[in-house]
Protein backbone atom coordinates (compact mmCIF):
# COMPACT_ATOMS: atom_id res chain seq x y z
CA UNK A 1 0.00 0.00 0.00
CA UNK A 2 1.33 3.40 -0.96
CA UNK A 3 1.00 6.48 1.23
CA UNK A 4 1.91 10.10 0.74
CA UNK A 5 1.37 12.68 -1.94
CA UNK A 6 1.34 11.15 -5.36
CA UNK A 7 -0.46 12.30 -8.48
CA UNK A 8 -4.20 12.68 -8.03
CA UNK A 9 -6.38 10.11 -9.71
CA UNK A 10 -9.55 11.13 -11.58
CA UNK A 11 -12.02 10.98 -8.71
CA UNK A 12 -9.51 12.54 -6.30
CA UNK A 13 -8.86 15.43 -8.68
CA UNK A 14 -12.59 16.04 -9.10
CA UNK A 15 -13.06 16.06 -5.33
CA UNK A 16 -10.17 18.49 -4.93
CA UNK A 17 -11.55 20.76 -7.65
CA UNK A 18 -15.01 20.65 -6.04
CA UNK A 19 -13.52 21.69 -2.67
CA UNK A 20 -11.63 24.55 -4.32
CA UNK A 21 -14.81 25.71 -6.09
CA UNK A 22 -16.75 25.58 -2.81
CA UNK A 23 -14.05 27.59 -1.05
CA UNK A 24 -14.18 30.22 -3.80
CA UNK A 25 -17.99 30.46 -3.62
CA UNK A 26 -17.82 30.74 0.16
CA UNK A 27 -15.26 33.53 -0.05
CA UNK A 28 -17.37 35.37 -2.63
CA UNK A 29 -20.46 34.97 -0.46
CA UNK A 30 -18.62 36.36 2.57
CA UNK A 31 -17.51 39.32 0.45
CA UNK A 32 -21.08 39.96 -0.68
CA UNK A 33 -22.33 39.74 2.90
CA UNK A 34 -19.68 42.22 4.03
CA UNK A 35 -20.67 44.60 1.23
CA UNK A 36 -24.36 44.35 2.13
CA UNK A 37 -23.51 44.98 5.77
CA UNK A 38 -21.56 48.10 4.84
CA UNK A 39 -24.40 49.47 2.70
CA UNK A 40 -27.30 48.43 4.97
CA UNK A 41 -27.36 51.78 6.75
CA UNK A 42 -28.57 53.65 3.70
CA UNK A 43 -32.07 54.37 2.44
CA UNK A 44 -34.42 51.53 1.55
CA UNK A 45 -32.39 48.74 3.11
CA UNK A 46 -32.50 50.43 6.51
CA UNK A 47 -36.24 51.17 6.39
CA UNK A 48 -36.97 47.62 5.25
CA UNK A 49 -34.96 46.26 8.15
CA UNK A 50 -36.85 48.49 10.61
CA UNK A 51 -40.17 47.25 9.20
CA UNK A 52 -39.14 43.61 9.62
CA UNK A 53 -37.95 44.21 13.19
CA UNK A 54 -41.23 45.90 14.10
CA UNK A 55 -43.19 43.00 12.59
CA UNK A 56 -41.19 40.46 14.61
CA UNK A 57 -41.86 42.41 17.83
CA UNK A 58 -45.57 42.35 17.03
CA UNK A 59 -45.83 46.11 16.65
Amino acid sequence: MQHGCGPLRGHQARGYQARIALARRSAASRGQTAELTRTAGSGYANSENATQCAWRRGA
